[in-house]
């Protein structure tokens, strides 16, 4: 009679009677690649949305060629969501970074993924320092793209060197080499000048932030919920026993969804509103890109999975 003993994913000789073992479960339990194509999905949402909606053209500004803030102009624009000032405009994308990392801490000290004391001090301290590492790698990321690569950011960059310049704007101080610098190689300081960046390609901002912080925060949710379900049902008795149900455990789960929902509904605002279709896929792509390095290739790679480790694991 054939063995009726599932034999692990990892090659490994553990039997199902062995505690933890769940011979139905993938060995890394985390959403496919696939799942990525949620984010192409929207971009081509709002841009079907901006081509039958009559009221989904935004005012041009002739002083810009594209923004990934809502252009200026004397006619209103229609919807609440193309004006340059609105609240979630200002007070989120503008500081997108800050409730990211704010939702990720929310994630540490509140979920049993990390906090659980039934864990061995060696696997909190393992698993928190390998979320960290990932936060580390995604916040490296984002600025080197969007705030200093060696001088001017990847974007800025990108820009000047598709044939981008600054127009129409103030002179530079004078005698001083890092003002004349950055007015030339920057986006902010054209801006800020009274200067349209004009003539490049400018990769949208607003799109590689909001995707890589909204998939950093929903990899890293998914993570440790899978950690949690996966406790015995002892370590889980021990654990609800020590934290009131639905207390900071909660709050701080709902705190990240809210983060990443939103992001993901400006996203879908920023599809509709800004950026030619070609601006939009390359600041996808640049995003993308580093999701999967640092969140899908280590399962396939050994080593860099023992490094950065995998949510949850």
């Amino acid at each position: 009679m054939a063995s009726t003993n599932a034999v692990p994913l990892n090659g490994s000789s553990r039997k199902p009677s062995t505690p933890g073992y769940m011979s139905s479960r993938p060995l890394f339990p985390q959403p496919p690649p696939l799942s990525l194509a949620l984010y192409p999905l929207t971009l081509l949402l709002g841009s079907f949305y901006s081509l039958i909606s009559p009221t989904a053209r935004p005012p041009t500004d002739p002083s810009s060629s594209s923004s990934t803030v809502a252009p200026t102009s004397s006619t209103t624009p229609v919807n609440y969501f193309a004006r340059k000032g609105n609240i979630f405009n200002v007070y989120f994308v503008k500081v997108g970074w800050a409730w990211t990392t704010l939702a990720f801490i929310s994630l540490l000290i509140s979920q049993p993924a990390f906090n659980n004391s039934t864990l061995s001090p060696n696997a909190r301290l393992r698993r928190v320092g390998q979320a960290l590492l990932r936060y580390v790698f995604v916040t490296v990321t984002w600025w080197l793209t969007t705030q200093w690569f060696f001088g001017p950011g990847i974007i800025d960059r990108s820009f000047i060197a598709t044939g981008g310049r600054c127009e129409g704007s103030h002179s530079p101080a004078l005698g001083n080499p890092i003002s004349e610098l950055g007015f030339i190689m920057t986006a902010t300081a054209c801006k800020a000048s009274g200067g349209a960046w004009t003539g490049g390609h400018d990769v949208s901002g607003h799109v590689f932030m909001l995707v890589l912080a909204s998939a950093f925060l929903i990899l890293e949710l998914q993570g440790a919920s899978s950690a949690e379900e996966e406790m015995d049902d002892e370590r889980k008795e021990k654990h609800q026993s020590a934290v009131e149900e639905g207390s900071y455990e909660r709050w701080g789960r709902n705190f990240a969804i809210s983060v990443a929902g939103l992001s993901w509904w400006m996203l879908l605002m920023t599809a509709m509103w800004f950026h030619t279709w070609l601006e939009k896929v390359t600041g996808l792509t640049i995003a993308l890109s580093a999701v999967y390095i640092i969140y899908f290739l280590p399962r396939r790679l050994p080593s860099l999975r023992s490094v950065i480790g995998i949510p949850g694991r």
